[in-house]
């Protein structure tokens, strides 16, 4: 980075502290360089805190951010996209454990993953969601745009469809959105076909199922079907003849193959409300299902009605425009 760009970046992030801004400064710089302090005292020693340690807590306890303006210099200084290419974003949430904090407000369940015996493997703490733009370069770095905890009163789903909202009428450029499996949310789902966004890219999880366009009625005795054959995205031998597919490579010059099945619908519960959004419907999606060469090549070129046959696939994926 520039370093006259880096001192720009740091001008603006002071100008959002309200008060206690030098503490507050102190702190970020410190907390950036001593990721390894438990205490206040331990991150005090920090060369780049250049107070006592008594003023972290004036930090924490009279400090003032800017929400706002905040999230502002963030957008300000993101590298904008190549001409006519979209930007990429991300949204996902990260937990910090808390076990011994019991007097500590809103916290919650956890799961905790990786445990190899456990019968509760569950912890608590406070649960963050993030909204990033992915870097065109993959890469541990990445631009944070914004952040929020993930209170009781909401889920996870509910505080990303309000990120996602926030940065598609800040943006003047086309914007996807990728999102893991714990986001496979059929509500997420229709509010996301109500924003402004180029697409949603979202990946299923492995028993979600969905259901071709119901047949057109036979004329015969009985109500008509409701749906039409079963599209579970794990199983290949439902997916029939794909509604299309491209064969293209990777970075790395591996073959991909990308199927893609148009029009699904997913059956939803008699008492389930809110599914339908304005114009927003499960005609809006289209599954989506990417099989990697393990060598580089498939078996087969496509043709009318075929498709590569390639020997390892990587996860499902759902994206609605």
């Amino acid at each position: 980075m520039n370093p006259h760009t880096l001192n720009e970046f740091r001008h603006a992030i002071y100008g959002c502290f309200q008060r206690a801004s030098d503490a507050l400064f102190n702190t970020v710089d410190a907390l950036l360089t001593e990721d390894r302090a438990h205490s206040f005292p331990e991150l005090s020693l920090s060369p780049l805190f250049k107070r006592k340690w008594s003023s972290l807590y004036e930090a924490f306890e009279d400090g003032r951010i800017d929400e706002q303006q905040l999230k502002q210099v963030f957008n300000a200084f993101l590298p904008p996209p190549e001409a006519e290419m979209p930007m990429w974003v991300g949204v996902d949430t990260s937990g910090i454990a808390r076990l011994g904090s019991v007097t500590s407000a809103d916290r919650s369940a956890q799961p905790v993953h990786d445990l190899r015996e456990c019968d509760k493997p569950v912890t608590y703490g406070w649960q963050f969601s993030t909204l990033v733009a992915l870097p065109e370069t993959p890469s541990s770095w990445t631009y944070i745009l914004d952040q929020h905890r993930v209170s009781t009163e909401t889920t996870p789903a509910q505080v990303a469809f309000a990120q996602l909202s926030q940065i598609a009428i800040s943006r003047s450029e086309p914007i996807i959105a990728v999102l893991d499996r714990g986001y496979d949310s059929t509500w997420l789902w229709c509010h996301c076909s109500t924003l402004p966004l180029s697409g949603t890219l979202v990946r299923l999880k492995g028993n979600r199922c969905f259901y071709r366009m119901a047949p057109a009625h036979t004329g015969k005795r009985g109500a008509p079907r409701k749906d039409g054959a079963k599209l579970q995205p794990d199983d290949l031998s439902m997916h029939g003849v794909p509604s299309g597919y491209r064969l293209c490579q990777d970075a790395k010059g591996r073959a991909i193959d990308v199927c893609s099945a148009f029009q699904p619908r997913a059956r939803v519960s008699p008492g389930q409300t809110g599914v339908v959004v304005g114009k927003a419907s499960f005609a809006d999606s289209r599954p989506i299902r990417a099989l990697e060469s393990h060598r580089g090549h498939c078996s087969q070129s496509p043709g009318a009605g075929t498709r590569p046959s390639c020997s390892r696939a990587s996860p499902v994926g759902k994206q609605t425009a």
